[in-house]
């Protein structure tokens, strides 16, 4: 999400501190507090919230086979952050659209057409490194 490590590491121990600061009642409190200390971590370093994306559907180069992780990975950060993390919680962490709006604070529509501006985007970048 960051595309630096040592961010990441100071995110990550941001938000198990706040998470585990406190006591959670059940192990859907958990998560949920993990969630939401995620996406307040995040907002302290980037705007998260505005969908930006209107990437029109092109007849890019083809990917065929296997893609290079670096390739992906630097496509995946050249994403604006609300598509970033929107494609990231679906596509990686499985996610469903609605937990995804909620936890951004967008509806449940505009998590849809984010990570799919996000695949359309990482497609393009990734035929370009190729």
């Amino acid at each position: 999400m960051t595309d630096n490590e040592i961010t990441a590491e100071d995110i990550s121990s941001t938000v198990f501190t706040r998470t585990f600061s406190r006591e959670c009642a059940t192990p859907e409190a958990l998560i949920a507090s993990l969630d939401a200390n995620l996406i307040t971590a995040l907002r302290e370093l980037m705007p998260i919230g505005m969908l930006t994306l209107q990437t029109p559907i092109t007849n890019s180069k083809r990917v065929f086979g296997n893609t290079k992780r670096i390739h992906l990975e630097r496509a995946v950060v050249e994403v604006p952050a609300t598509e970033r993390i929107a494609f990231l919680l679906h596509d990686v962490e499985s996610y469903d659209h609605s937990r995804i709006g909620n936890m951004l604070g967008i509806t449940e529509e505009e998590s849809q057409q984010a990570v799919c501006q996000a695949r359309i985007l990482i497609r393009e970048l990734v035929s370009q490194m190729l």
